[in-house]
């Protein structure tokens, strides 16, 4: 069951993983009951998150307001969510649009997000 919860998983994938688990609980009987109990849960940034899993499965664009540390600014950038990342903080990996290039966002400095109508169109990138 925590597998099917992993950020970024396709909604189809999901709902395989999650009736593939409901067999091996069937097939286990008793034993089922302790996996049953055991609650696994990701630390997210609420709504943001949400909103960019939801993207991620849907591969539409997104439109984010983003507080910038390095330079003490907010900008507004369109960008193509291609994975969410977690090292110490959670981040979206994505395409920008306003700089033509491959970007990290780090999702706690997201003041606004908002799931735009326009399908995800990252170029082909390599995932480090």
């Amino acid at each position: 069951r925590a597998v099917a919860t992993l950020p970024g998983l396709r909604e189809g994938d999901r709902q395989a993983l999650l009736r593939a688990t409901a067999k091996v609980e069937t097939a286990a009987g008793e034993a089922a009951g302790a996996s049953a109990r055991l609650s696994v849960t990701f630390e997210s940034e609420g709504g943001v998150f949400a909103d960019v899993d939801r993207a991620i499965a849907e591969r539409r664009r997104l439109w984010i307001r983003y507080y910038s540390p390095a330079r003490d600014e907010v900008t507004e950038r369109e960008i193509d969510p291609i994975r969410l990342v977690s090292v110490g903080h959670t981040y979206v990996e994505a395409w920008c649009r306003r700089s033509e290039a491959r970007r990290t966002f780090r999702l706690d400095r997201v003041a606004e997000i908002r799931i735009l109508d326009e399908p995800s169109a990252p170029p082909e990138v390599e995932l480090r």
